[in-house]
């Protein structure tokens, strides 16, 4: 029987190739995606659920959605049940949900860096402030040539010249470019992630066969 674009095979002829972790993550988007396309709420689902009989609360369907909480062999087949579908469709989205899936790993990981760059940005400047205001009070204070504290300043001043923002960007930068050179040309597929990533029925024949 000749598959049909967009849906899962009816022979396991191809086993899915994913990342460790990845199914999951479909499966939570997809639920997600699904859900608001219907124009659920979470406590619509979560009311479905409990309907069939499972102990689902709106933050049980938050959880889910949220990749906070595994669904279960049991709890996929009520869910495909209630979205009219299958368990196969559910752990492989179509090209459209596996595309906003892929867009929403990555856009999710994007913004959380962003936030732990301007988090360490603020601490950076927070401290390099405190140590300018330090060796200002010991210059005031003539006391720079002490023991114990003559080594204290020398190291201030040595972090002052190298931990600035800006120079930790460059490192960063640095190392991520000495990294990507040495990544195989298909960096994705050495993170365990295509480009945007396709379920194997959809992929296009080898130009041999």
């Amino acid at each position: 029987m000749q598959d049909i674009p967009g849906e899962p095979p009816q022979a396991d002829d191809n086993p899915p190739r994913a990342a460790a972790g990845a199914i999951d993550e479909w499966v939570a988007w997809n639920i997600r995606i699904r859900r608001e396309n219907l124009g659920w709420s979470q406590a619509d689902l979560a009311g479905k659920m409990a309907a069939l009989g499972w102990k689902y609360h709106p933050q049980t369907v938050h959880r889910v959605e949220s990749g906070q909480r595994k669904v279960t062999i049991g709890e996929a087949e009520a869910l495909a049940r209630i979205f009219s579908t299958t368990v196969d469709t559910l752990t492989w989205p179509d090209m459209v949900t596996h595309t906003a899936a892929w867009f929403g790993v990555f856009i999710g990981r994007a913004d959380a860096a962003f936030e732990q760059v301007a988090t360490q940005t603020r601490e950076s400047l927070f401290a390099r402030e405190h140590l300018e205001r330090a060796l200002a009070e010991v210059e005031r204070l003539q006391i720079g040539d002490l023991d114990g504290v003559r080594e204290m300043v020398a190291e201030a001043r040595s972090v002052l010249d190298k931990a600035s923002p800006e120079q930790a960007v460059d490192v960063g930068r640095a190392e991520y470019e000495e990294w990507r050179a040495s990544a195989p040309d298909d960096v994705w597929a050495a993170t365990g992630r295509d480009r945007l990533p396709r379920a194997p029925w959809l992929e296009e024949p080898d130009a041999e066969s």
